[in-house]
């Protein structure tokens, strides 16, 4: 070393210590303030924030409370693989939890449910919607949703699902671990899927005898993609070729463009109005009477379209999609998959939008349970202790208040309004499906009931 060198700092004092690591690092007390929010699912940044707050001269920054995060997590596995910590808190949380191995002994398949949302699936068994969501982990593995509803009309997932793939034999042994949840006897008599064709097999082949509906907004969508480019041909673009006509002649021009939208949009709107009375047919015999009406009114200027219907649709899936097959069945109104899409944006919401490992997403899942579990514990003890705030005392509702759910009050006063609207000499046939698709009496059968209590027995025990 030179003897002569000044060994003294060659640069000013900062003026600022933001990014130096002394001067961020984490004290005791913040430390433990961090891993109270970390456990609380609290997104660093605002983790940051919450430290800055609190103390105006914090230099901490984001990097800081990454690697702070990370030495947690180290902390937390205690030498243990992720899987082998996954494992571990499942065991530790009373989750039901199944794995499926290759040959190379790496997990393929994963299956976790939640002990308390098990014994609300024991009790609302019926029904069971079914969706696949992605990029909840960094392994790429699609996460199966298993979701039931209460008799409050609330969704609750009972299980997830880490599959390999969506092929066949991943759904069947997906199936597989669900249907171990039920007893035999009390097996889902309905599933909700959309039209996954893999999907739709393994439920015929675990669960025979359930009936598997497609939901209508899935049937809808695959029906626009496919005739509106049909009915529909112009695009807005096509005004783009027209502003480079000569004054005079691009004027006529745009008027014929208006005119031939505004045709093919009324013919859109024909067709969508078509459809939406097709799909919700009250009876069979209206149903096979909208069909011959779409063949008349589109069969001949767009005969690809109706082969495209009947042939996806109306002579392989009509019994899956139309109520007046599916009103023979109590679906309790779960027509459409909607709920597990409810269920997929909460999970995302909790692990903040990142990919990460299977801990991180199983963390997530146990505040999405425990939020379901208080949130239930509340619904079912209002339906209980409380009177419906708009049908208080109504003599219809004296047998059953405090003794079914506040829905099946608000169902059951819409069929007594329209019973109240019925001639009461009236020989018109009953046509309601209220019975076998809600188990509830419907305006026809509470005429019986017009001069005394709704019998507690006449309603199904969902």
């Amino acid at each position: 070393m030179n003897e002569d060198m000044d060994c003294r700092h060659n640069h000013p004092r900062p003026k600022d210590l933001h990014g130096h690591y002394r001067a961020g690092r984490l004290k005791a007390h913040e430390y433990a303030e961090l891993d109270k929010m970390t456990r609380a699912r609290m997104a660093p940044s605002k983790i940051l924030s919450k430290l800055k707050e609190n103390e105006k001269n914090n230099k901490t920054t984001l990097k800081q409370i990454y690697n702070a995060r990370s030495t947690l997590r180290r902390k937390d596995l205690q030498g243990r693989l992720v899987m082998q910590q996954l494992l571990w808190l499942a065991q530790n949380k009373n989750y039901a939890c199944q794995k499926k191995l290759d040959e190379f002994g790496h997990v393929t398949h994963l299956f976790i449910a939640h002990p308390e949302c098990v014994k609300l699936a024991f009790c609302f068994s019926q029904v069971l919607i079914l969706d696949c969501t992605y990029k909840t982990n960094k392994y790429e593995m699609p996460l199966m949703n298993v979701v039931g509803h209460t008799s409050t009309k609330s969704p609750f997932t009972f299980a997830f699902c880490f599959l390999h793939d969506e092929l066949k034999e991943s759904y069947v042994w997906a199936l597989e671990q669900v249907k171990l949840i039920f007893r035999e006897d009390a097996l889902p008599k309905v599933m909700v899927t959309d039209q996954e064709a893999a999907l739709m097999f393994a439920i015929r082949k675990v669960f025979p005898n359930a009936q598997n509906f497609i939901c209508t907004f899935h049937v809808w969508n695959n029906v626009r993609k496919k005739c509106q480019g049909i009915i529909q041909p112009l695009k807005l673009k096509e005004l783009e070729k027209i502003a480079t006509l000569p004054y005079g002649e691009r004027e006529v021009k745009k008027k014929e463009f208006r005119k031939s939208y505004e045709a093919n949009e009324r013919m859109w709107a024909c067709f969508h109005n078509d459809w939406e009375a097709l799909t919700w047919s009250i009876t069979e015999e209206v149903y096979e009477e909208i069909v011959a009406k779409l063949i008349a009114n589109w069969g001949v200027k767009y005969p690809e379209i109706i082969i495209y219907l009947r042939k996806q649709f109306l002579d392989t899936n009509a019994h899956r999609f139309v109520s007046a097959f599916k009103n023979h069945h109590k679906h309790f109104d779960n027509q459409a998959t909607s709920m597990v899409e409810s269920a997929h944006y909460r999970l995302k919401r909790n692990i903040f939008g990142c990919v990460d490992t299977f801990v991180t997403v199983f963390n997530a899942m146990e505040d999405y349970f425990m939020s379901d579990v208080i949130k239930f514990g509340t619904l079912f003890e209002k339906s209980l202790m409380m009177k419906h705030d708009e049908f208080p005392d109504d003599k219809c509702l004296r047998g059953l208040t405090h003794m079914v759910s506040h829905l099946c009050i608000e169902l059951i006063m819409k069929e007594v309004d329209l019973m109240e609207k019925m001639d009461a000499n009236s020989q018109e046939e009953c046509v309601c499906k209220m019975r076998e698709s809600m188990g509830l009496p419907c305006r026809h059968e509470l005429l019986r009931y017009k001069d005394c209590l709704i019998p507690f027995e006449d309603i199904d025990p969902h």
